[in-house]
């Protein structure tokens, strides 16, 4: 899962700084194992199993080295049929598949409500990332808050505040055709991104004469989820926004602090996030935020954002408004969201993630 957003993310941040606190054992795709030249030197098995699939269940389990003390779980997808002798921590990150259920088919549904029970009733220590996340997870597979143990994520600063030369940042222009001016948003195509709206809100303002040349640049992996917004490009011409929007898709990581800092903000519309890491990134990268006020967002963003009602067209209408026209507003929420983010480290996380293993493995 070294390639999947989030959790993948929490994986290459996390192992490297405890990477020698113990003896490692990767279980790995081959396709996501191979760019992850950190990982190669450590002992692996490869498992080339679809994640969610019954393949998974089957032959994930079998796979552990019989010798492990403990075995992490970066995601739900625990094999129900696991050895009871196989003690584990689960990372739960969120519980976007029970929160929207209706929209999964039946299989996705049954997967959903069991496998994510299983692995949390049959964990030693669950860890997840903020405290609406914990919330879910005690409401949807009824386990105790004592079994939870919180661990809030965090940006990687020195990559996203890496200064470029002005030529190189004319070149990045170029290479993603991105605007003179514009707000960004970095995310998938999932629904609870709330793309849609954001869009008609933009659409309004454009209609009112308010965006002063402003474009939208959405970036992100549009592909390849279980549920996803099929309809994105008939939504920006039904709008009219064919000159408004531009869609650069999935970026190389070495261009985003770029696309981020060029940004006259960033607006994040989503309704449901399990923590909200592009908050931190962009103010890592000294752009000012305007944010949902959502589930796990507030507690990531605090009082460095701009907060909107992801539900209400005139709302996200005003905030959108307001960061374009308002300079003192932007400065101050740059200046609040360098100090914000850097109440985050990875070094701590992984300090943090370290404690619940050891917990778990004195108590073998």
């Amino acid at each position: 899962m070294l390639e999947s957003s989030g959790i993948g993310m929490i994986i290459k941040n996390v192992i490297p700084h405890i990477l020698d606190r113990y003896q490692w054992h990767l279980l790995v795709n081959q396709d996501s194992f191979e760019p992850n030249q950190w990982a190669h030197d450590l002992p692996h098995t490869v498992v080339n199993t679809p994640i969610y699939s019954v393949k998974e269940q089957l032959l994930l389990g079998a796979k552990i080295p019989k010798s492990a003390v403990l075995t992490w779980f970066p995601h739900y997808n625990v094999p129900i049929a696991i050895d009871a002798r196989c003690r584990y921590v689960v990372n739960i990150n969120d519980c976007f598949h029970r929160a929207f259920y209706d929209t999964l088919t039946l299989p996705q549904k049954l997967y959903a409500r069991w496998v994510m029970a299983a692995a949390a009733h049959k964990a030693q220590r669950i860890i997840t990332i903020s405290d609406f996340s914990e919330q879910q997870i005690r409401s949807y597979t009824g386990v105790q808050a004592s079994k939870i143990d919180t661990i809030l994520l965090a940006a990687d600063t020195a990559h996203f505040s890496q200064s470029y030369r002005q030529d190189q940042l004319v070149q990045i222009r170029a290479k993603y055709c991105l605007p003179d001016q514009y707000i960004l948003f970095v995310g998938n195509l999932k629904p609870h991104k709330n793309l849609a709206r954001l869009l008609q809100a933009f659409a309004s303002l454009k209609a009112k004469g308010q965006t002063s040349q402003t474009k939208l640049v959405l970036c992100g992996n549009f592909k390849g989820f279980i549920t996803g917004m099929d309809n994105l490009d008939s939504l920006i011409s039904n709008l009219g926004l064919e000159d408004d929007v531009v869609l650069p898709g999935f970026v190389d990581n070495q261009d985003l602090p770029a696309i981020y800092q060029m940004a006259l903000g960033f607006a994040f519309p989503s309704y449901y996030e399990g923590f909200g890491l592009p908050l931190l990134e962009a103010m890592a990268a000294h752009v000012p935020v305007i944010s949902s006020h959502a589930a796990s967002l507030p507690e990531v963003g605090g009082d460095a954002v701009r907060y909107f009602d992801p539900m209400s067209l005139p709302s996200i209408e005003e905030a959108i408004k307001t960061l374009i026209a308002d300079a003192e507003l932007r400065k101050s929420l740059m200046q609040k969201g360098w100090e914000r983010q850097n109440q985050f480290s990875w070094q701590k996380a992984a300090g943090q993630f370290a404690a619940v293993f050891d917990q778990v493995i004195h108590q073998h």
